[in-house]
């Protein structure tokens, strides 16, 4: 199980720390961060072995905007690499993979302005 990025205490700091957790020692490793920090993002595992972070929000200060950004982590080489970004910036949204290797983005909202989104994405990752 792996954990990926998100806030600190203080909105305006993001971290891109990400952590696996041992079930069967009951310990959390450190691995390589995220290459960018988000938070409000969703996480999915995905058939192929992979775990993908895509869209959240990056805050300027008390500032912020929905980012359509997808990286994808290699827990066998231990590294972040961007992928093609969702067509629609989103935060707060779900995530769901299937064993055809399709990973999809469901609903959120947009900011600023604030706008729910009842759209869906669908991408396929080999």
């Amino acid at each position: 199980m792996a954990w990926a990025g998100g806030a600190v205490i203080d909105p305006s700091t993001r971290t891109g720390r990400t952590e696996e957790y041992d079930p069967q020692t009951r310990m959390w490793k450190a691995r390589a961060p995220m290459n960018s920090p988000q938070d409000d993002h969703a996480v999915v595992a995905a058939s192929n072995g992979k775990i993908y972070a895509m869209g959240g929000v990056f805050w300027n200060g008390y500032a912020c905007a929905a980012f359509d950004g997808v990286e994808e982590y290699d827990p066998n080489s231990d590294s972040w690499q961007p992928m093609v970004p969702m067509s629609t910036a989103r935060w707060f949204f779900g995530a769901a993979s299937t064993d055809d290797g399709k990973v999809y983005a469901i609903g959120g909202a947009t900011k600023p302005p604030f706008k729910l989104l009842a759209s869906v994405e669908v991408a396929t990752f080999a």
